[in-house]
């Protein structure tokens, strides 16, 4: 694998456009990582921040002239980086909390993002809700951001109230005498 130098002679003429690359790396004193095409987009994967970055590729030569304006050196790789992770096997390998939903992070959704170790609904199936009756499709509201959600819960507070609900429910008794 060869990675040249963004600012090497000839490395313009590899590419005419920084977005053709595969992915850079980025180095200053003893910090490494990363940005990288994935599923077309480019993240900035930089261990210090919280989570991935998505770099837009209308920012990407910007986001790499502000690393070297940083100090940083900044290597290109053009191509032979291996494919994105793509199933459940891979997503194993290493640490839960460093995979991530790209989903997530493309809604920007910052910290409250689900990783592999914090998604609550990994291991849980779609089972029952306490009136009985079936829960929802895992997943049917995953594609929703937070605002979205509480806009729906919102909507759902101030619709009429059913009346079927109300029949259904049994009648109340009286209270028992007080002392029985």
């Amino acid at each position: 694998l060869d990675l040249p130098n963004i600012n090497q002679e000839g490395v313009s003429n590899m590419v005419s456009d920084v977005t053709e690359m595969e992915g850079f790396i980025c180095h200053r004193d003893a910090h490494w990582f990363a940005i990288r095409r994935a599923n077309g987009r480019f993240w900035n994967l930089n261990s210090m921040a919280e989570q991935p970055k998505l770099i837009s590729h209308f920012n990407l030569a910007k986001e790499i002239q502000e690393l070297q304006n940083k100090g940083y050196s900044v290597f290109c790789v053009p191509f032979g980086l291996p494919a994105p992770c793509s199933s459940k096997a891979q997503r194993s390998r290493g640490k839960p909390e460093f995979w991530w939903r790209e989903e997530d992070l493309v809604k920007g959704k910052g910290s409250s993002a689900i990783n592999g170790a914090t998604d609550p609904w990994k291991d849980v199936g779609t089972g029952n809700r306490l009136d009985g009756k079936t829960s929802m499709a895992a997943g049917q509201f995953g594609d929703l951001t937070e605002e979205e959600m509480l806009q729906m819960a919102l909507q759902a507070s101030l619709a009429p109230e059913s009346s079927s609900a109300t029949d259904t429910l049994p009648p109340l008794t009286a209270e028992p005498p007080a002392g029985t």
